[in-house]
């Protein structure tokens, strides 16, 4: 047996009492004790001892909405997260091209998304003008491509914005080199697929990355979820090299096939399951094309619904009579609002099995939809680090009706199960920022009085919940992670600050020390 004892700083178990203790036990990578240090000490004399001397010990982070796959293809190739200017970024690609033949593509991520914001692909045109280049920003929200790159895309003057996506021009209507968005997709597309042996290589620099921000959990919201990446994800466990843990959600296609295999949700084993169905209702705020139920502010577009909801009921009757669970991906009010009337519909059809289920982002909430999420028991899975990226263009789109956003404040009130998520690579992957821009409704950087809408803020006790708990819930997995409680798996991380007693402000500069996965320490800072 391996046993260990986890102490030395204040453990926050996330459980029903919301207890805080002193030392953590666990036993071939099972919780076996959460207690006082010393009955610990003496229950378990023999145990490798692990003390802590600052910070705090949090259940690890799960997020409920990532894109593993596109997250990970950002820095297959080089990280210049450290890059502080222009030289440095040049100086860093030139180091880099030399591994590459004519003909490969650079991609790199990381890049602070000030200093890129910046630059154009004239600045970084003379590394070269056969390898295409690509970098992406660091939170992910645009990239800069090189002419190169470009060219590869079909991006020029003549090239009008795509759906969700904005290509930057100058004053002469060249593009620039940055792509917004949607727009992303024009380069991404172009980049050669990676074999089945890079793939694995790339998805296990992708899974090491996000280790390092204390995620030990995450939900895959691919669209190949069960192709290549499952593929993937299974040769690494295979290998003993899958360090975080993984469930996938898939698309109608694949969720047929399981059905007619009888494989239900959350088959699988400790470090791969298989999730829901994934359904997308509509399209995003940045876009204007969130399904409202009102039109936009000067403009008659109400958005764009991807399916209507006799589509999504039928989908969802079949998927629960086969003991699937569904998550519903809806941004605009109106969207919601057809989510929400789908599970209640289904909650009236007989022999329907009672599944999990939830509404991923829920962005736009009516006050009358916001009684159904805990009526009804469906989960709100939140973005909150979208907050200070959206507010200005929302309060322009929607006048008064941006008080509708982000409404955790009011969900948690009426007793709604919140969980959270970063949906990297279309944001940041860090918790510690989605958390702050939760309680605070602002980033870092801003003012107090550009807090959107404050009252439907939270504490950060409620915003690491959602973070841990909420999330475990959202996957159906609460029995087994998102606590620390006897029973369940060590999934736990040290991090830097006591973040629940600190204010908020401290949490830009909370780092994670350790993170521990079935009681072992897959990851510690130098």
């Amino acid at each position: 047996m391996i046993t260990k004892v986890f102490f030395g700083v204040p453990v926050y178990t996330m459980d029903k009492q919301r207890t805080v203790q002193q030392a953590v036990v666990s036993i071939n990578g099972m919780i076996e004790f959460v207690g006082n240090v010393d009955d610990a000490l003496k229950m378990y004399p023999e145990a490798e001892r692990v003390q802590f001397d600052t910070g705090c010990i949090l259940p690890g982070f799960i997020d409920a909405h990532i894109n593993i796959k596109r997250f990970s293809l950002l820095f297959k190739g080089l990280d210049l997260s450290q890059a502080l200017n222009k030289a440095e970024i040049v100086g860093m690609l030139e180091e880099h091209l030399p591994e590459k033949k004519e003909g490969e593509w650079v991609v790199a991520g990381g890049c602070s998304p000030a200093l890129l914001d910046g630059l154009t692909a004239g600045d970084i045109d003379p590394v070269s003008t056969t390898i295409p280049v690509v970098i992406y920003s660091g939170d992910l929200n645009f990239v800069l491509a090189n002419s190169r790159a470009l060219a590869e895309a079909g991006i020029d003057e003549n090239r009008k914005d795509p759906l969700r996506g904005k290509i930057e021009t100058d004053s002469n209507n060249k593009p620039t080199g940055i792509l917004r968005d949607r727009a992303i997709e024009l380069v991404r597309k172009r980049i050669p697929e990676e074999s089945t042996k890079k793939v694995d290589i790339v998805l296990e620099k992708g899974i090491d990355r996000i280790i390092t921000y204390g995620i030990t959990t995450f939900c895959d919201c691919s669209q190949d979820a069960l192709g290549l990446t499952l593929k993937s994800i299974s040769s690494l466990q295979r290998i003993n090299r899958l360090r975080a843990k993984t469930v996938l959600l898939f698309g109608d296609t694949e969720a047929q096939s399981l059905e007619k295999q009888g494989i239900p949700s959350l088959f699988g084993n400790n470090f791969t399951k298989l999730g829901g169905l994934k359904i997308v209702l509509d399209g995003t705020l940045a876009t204007l094309t969130g399904y409202m139920s009102e039109p936009y502010q000067s403009s008659e577009s109400h958005g764009i619904l991807l399916m209507e909801e006799s589509e999504v009921l039928a989908l969802l009757k079949r998927a629960y009579s086969n003991n699937i669970w569904a998550s519903i991906q809806a941004v605009g009010d109106k969207a919601n609002n057809i989510a929400l009337n789908c599970f209640e519909k289904l909650k009236e059809q007989k022999g329907v099995p009672t599944l999990l289920k939830r509404i991923d982002f829920a962005h736009t909430l009516q006050d009358d939809d916001i009684e159904r999420f805990a009526a009804l028991g469906v989960i709100a899975i939140a973005n909150p680090i979208r907050i200070p990226f959206i507010r200005e263009k929302a309060l322009m789109a929607l006048g008064s009706n941006a008080r509708l956003l982000f409404r955790y404040g009011s969900l948690l009130k009426s007793g709604a199960i919140l969980g959270m998520c970063s949906d990297a690579p279309f944001a940041s992957v860090d918790p510690f920022h989605a958390i702050y821009c939760a309680v605070e409704r602002k980033d870092y950087s801003d003012g107090p009085e550009v807090r959107f809408y404050p009252k439907e803020g939270m504490s950060i006790y409620d915003a690491a919940y959602a973070y841990t708990m909420g999330n475990a819930k959202a996957l159906g997995m609460d029995d087994e992670i998102g606590s620390i409680e006897v029973g369940k798996s060590a999934d736990l991380i040290h991090i830097s600050k006591d973040m629940l007693r600190n204010p908020p402000e401290s949490l830009r500069e909370t780092e994670v020390l350790h993170t521990v996965i079935d009681g072992n320490v897959v990851w510690m800072k130098a």
